[in-house]
């Protein structure tokens, strides 16, 4: 046998005192839980404000979806504009622009990244005579909810610096035909984000995770940037980060919501999560030592006996958004590493001991049974995560009880995959590799597009 007894149970001590350890460290994340599971806050704003919304389309035949459910908000038109990018003067949004009012297309030529449509309309918008109090995102293949608008005017009185709304899927309005398992469960990527995770963080004033969709940037903002200029894979994800450590606020406001596509491919998903994570990995080592910084910063400030109760208040937001950071990962790592690790060498043992032997004896069935046990713990682990985001979002995960179910057991494999994601990015971002094509995933056919009344 290629482990002794010994070597064996030794090994398996290290899975569970690793296992300890990691809900320990974890628990502090638990707590963010509690807060998705109680009702969302509901603001009123007296005012009317202008707002520009920024649709970076470049070829995008979807967003006439998008135009649409611009077209029937409950906010008064008067009030906002459309401004949709595209890379070709030829493109065909130009003329459909016209259709609608209040909206323009800009062409911006050799674009690269959404930073670059971004930066480019941002700079004719800003050169105009029209002033707006906020700038709001929308991808393209995107639709809003009638009281988007409204919403994102009425989050305005929150006072905070960049608002993002609630994100929910987009084919769960559809018909049956345009979801499967993939969509279901990679759309479940909002219910982690914001239900267990930015719930929390927004009533703290820690930084929350953004997803470059149905989100606002204040006017004061934007002239501080001097319009858009963040340009990694996730800009998303950096213009969180480089917030946190230019106090910035961010303030999740669910009843602004916008409808995403997911793609019913699980290659067009797994691209699009690659891409993700190795924006992470750009934008982890690019501020990761400013964060460190910042933190110690902050903690030093916690000192001053001048502060007001506002001033603590962000103050000790700063410090746990930038803990939060920096300790991310680390939990799952102490877990996810040792218990992977430790079940292929019990595994890997196994089956030599069994190709030896040529038979299923007791000590070849101890190591399959520890290889279990841990696989086992693993799964459990993503199974129990899984029903948490499905619970905590469960009115707005419109899909049937056996679909859940389904996502229920199939999704722990789907999380699974990150790993091997991330671990491609750090690899990536080591080998100077960090370019990413900006591409289009596959998007719903229209004639299955047909929506619920």
């Amino acid at each position: 046998m290629l482990l002794s007894y010994g070597t064996a149970e030794c090994i398996f001590k290290v899975f569970l005192y690793c296992s300890l350890l990691a809900f320990i460290v974890y628990i502090p994340r638990l707590i963010y839980y509690i807060e998705g599971f109680k009702k969302p806050v509901k603001l009123n704003n007296p005012s009317k404000n202008r707002l520009a919304v920024l649709i970076p389309a470049r070829n995008e035949k979807g967003v006439v979806h998008l135009l649409d459910s611009l077209a029937s908000q409950s906010y008064d038109a008067a009030f906002f504009d459309n401004y949709v990018v595209v890379a070709d003067k030829n493109d065909p949004a130009i003329e459909l622009c016209k259709k609608y009012k209040n909206t323009s297309c800009t062409v911006v030529e050799n674009q690269t990244c959404k930073g670059d449509a971004l930066d480019g309309v941002l700079q004719v918008i800003l050169k105009g005579e029209k002033k707006y109090a906020g700038y709001i995102i929308v991808d393209p293949d995107n639709i809003v909810d009638k009281d988007f608008l409204l919403e994102m005017n009425n989050s305005l009185v929150s006072g905070r610096d960049i608002i993002l709304g609630k994100r929910c899927v987009k084919n769960y309005l559809f018909d049956r035909s345009c979801r499967n398992w993939v969509v279901n469960c990679n759309g479940l990527i909002y219910s982690f984000l914001d239900k267990l995770g930015n719930c929390f963080r927004s009533k703290y004033s820690m930084h929350a995770s953004i997803c470059g969709t149905g989100i606002m940037i204040t006017a004061k903002i934007i002239k501080e940037l001097g319009g858009w200029p963040f340009r990694s894979v996730t800009e998303d994800f950096e213009l969180a980060i480089s917030s946190l450590v230019e106090d910035r606020s961010i303030f999740y406001y669910e009843p602004a919501v916008t409808y995403t596509e997911e793609s019913l491919s699980h290659k067009s998903a797994n691209e699009r999560r690659r891409r993700w994570l190795l924006g992470y990995a750009q934008v982890s080592t690019k501020y990761r030592k400013r964060v460190w910084q910042k933190y110690h910063q902050d903690k030093d400030k916690w000192n001053d006996e001048n502060l007001t109760k506002e001033e603590r208040f962000r103050l000790r937001g700063n410090i746990w958004g930038c803990f939060d950071f920096l300790y991310s990962f680390f939990p799952l790592a102490i877990f996810f590493a040792p218990a992977a690790i430790c079940c292929l060498i019990f595994l890997i043992s196994a089956g030599i001991s069994w190709f030896n032997v040529k038979t299923l004896d007791v000590n070849v069935l101890a190591l399959f049974n520890k290889a279990g046990i841990i696989f086992l713990s693993i799964y459990g682990v993503l199974f129990l995560y899984t029903a948490f985001g499905l619970l905590a979002d469960r009115k707005s995960i419109k899909i049937s009880l056996a679909e859940k179910l389904i996502v229920l057991f199939v999704n722990p494999f789907f999380i699974a995959e990150y790993a091997v994601f991330f671990l491609e990015a750090f690899y990536k971002i080591a080998r100077g590799r960090q370019n990413s094509e900006w591409v289009c995933i596959e998007r719903i056919d229209d004639e299955k597009a047909k929506i619920h009344s």
